[in-house]
């Protein structure tokens, strides 16, 4: 413990360490993964998968929540009811991608980088064998399979006696 610019027991980062937050005005951005293992060459997401991914990072970034509420807004009022959700689904990505060019074409303030890169979208996405993330390790379906010993799940404890 004594000891300095000595790696100890006691000085060494967390086995799961990821790195910690980094400086980004997003937070989309702002988390920390460290992925472990080779990328996986003969396997690749499909666009599908992509365009999934995109939504769900759109659909939780706290900073966007206005254009996502306004392009909720714009939808209720030209479809109906039933099909709200899925043209929200379907058309917010290239809406938001367009009004993000127009906050750069006009200089807009609100502009930034960071927002148009969220608006592209991912461009290619590479498969490890897992990632640490917030101290906690997690493994890919094709790691997991491997082990003996499996936690693929997530335990949530109910509300009742039940």
């Amino acid at each position: 413990m004594y000891l300095k610019d000595v790696e100890t027991v006691f000085n060494r980062p967390q086995r799961n360490h990821d790195g910690g937050m980094r400086n980004e005005k997003l937070s989309v951005f702002a988390q920390s993964a460290r992925p472990f293992g080779d990328p996986g060459r003969e396997e690749s997401f499909s666009r599908n998968d992509m365009e999934v991914a995109h939504w769900f990072v759109l659909n939780n970034c706290d900073e966007i929540m206005g254009y996502l509420y306004e392009h909720e807004e714009m939808m209720k009022r030209e479809h109906p009811s039933h099909l709200v959700a899925q043209k929200h689904r379907e058309l917010f990505p290239q809406w938001f991608l367009d009004s993000v060019n127009k906050l750069k074409s006009s200089n807009s303030p609100t502009y930034s980088d960071e927002l148009y890169n969220l608006a592209f979208g991912p461009i290619r996405a590479e498969l490890f064998l897992g990632c640490n993330i917030n101290g906690v390790k997690f493994l890919g379906e094709a790691r997991d399979d491997k082990l003996c010993t499996q936690n693929s799940g997530v335990h949530v404890p109910g509300g009742g006696e039940t």
